[in-house]
């Protein structure tokens, strides 16, 4: 018997990442394609509170300065839906938001990631929430 590669951790998991930076958004892609995760790519909220009820993901990236509406507002309205409010959501920050800032106190994120990113830094917020 043959050994392979080893199949990544989050084989076949689901990803959203709603972001209207396109870098952060390819950033996001490549990490989460390397730790086994399906991707889809939204860049406005609306869209993808709609994509979020057709597919079901196992994981949420969400930019809090969408173009559309409010990251936080988004994160609301799914953890508002109880079909979706156990799925874990990190949110993606140009500013020095920390998980115990009081603006996300309460708000059901998991993890904040600042830009600019590191695959290192998007490893550690997805195995925190998802583990």
């Amino acid at each position: 018997m043959m050994m392979g590669k080893p199949r990544p951790l989050h084989d076949g998991m689901k990803a959203i990442v709603i972001e209207d930076d396109r870098e952060t958004t390819r950033l996001c892609r490549q990490f989460l394609e390397n730790e086994g995760f399906e991707i889809k790519e939204v860049d406005r909220g609306v869209a993808a509170l709609k994509e979020i009820r057709k597919e079901r993901p196992d994981l949420i990236l969400v930019g809090l300065q969408l173009r559309d509406v409010a990251g936080l507002e988004l994160v609301r309205w799914l953890k508002a839906d109880p079909t979706l409010s156990q799925v874990p959501i990190i949110a993606i920050n140009s500013h020095s938001l920390r998980p115990n800032d009081p603006v996300l106190t309460g708000s059901g994120i998991g993890a904040v990631l600042r830009k600019p990113l590191s695959a290192e830094a998007v490893s550690c917020a997805v195995r925190r929430v998802l583990i």
